[in-house]
């Protein structure tokens, strides 16, 4: 190998180590893992139960919002996958961010974890909230 050659070599470990050390290389971010529990089944529970008042696409039912792109947003807070939705001033001012967590406590009882919400019926099952949940996770934009 020339000489020319040894130092490019050389030159390009040295960036790479450098890049790695400060985190500019690093890896891309894991893709949040999936909830537990079984989307299929989740769908047919939303439909059967939420659907009444819910939509899955852009567009909600009027009664309440579109859950299109709900999972990995703030409660109260608009999606640009749905259309804009008045949520009431509790929602809004709960600090929820929804994940697979606080959707479990909210859909347990809406009520009692955000007093003033419109949402009024649980998902009291634990299996079908988790359903529910991998539901949800499913209509990420």
């Amino acid at each position: 190998m020339s000489s020319i050659g040894q130092i490019l070599r050389a030159s390009s470990a040295i960036a790479f180590t450098a890049l790695v050390m400060t985190g500019v290389a690093a890896a891309a971010p894991a893709k949040a893992k999936a909830p537990a529990g079984d989307a299929v089944a989740g769908a047919t529970i939303f439909q059967g139960r939420c659907s009444a008042c819910h939509g899955a696409g852009a567009i909600g039912t009027g009664a309440a919002p579109s859950l299109k792109g709900v999972y990995g947003r703030k409660a109260g807070a608009g999606s640009a996958a749905a259309k804009p939705f008045n949520y009431s001033p509790a929602l809004k001012a709960s600090g929820l961010g929804w994940d697979e967590a606080s959707l479990n406590t909210f859909l347990t009882g809406p009520q009692k974890v955000v007093p003033g919400s419109r949402m009024f019926l649980p998902v009291a099952n634990p299996v079908e909230r988790q359903n529910v949940i991998a539901y949800l996770y499913t209509l990420k934009p």
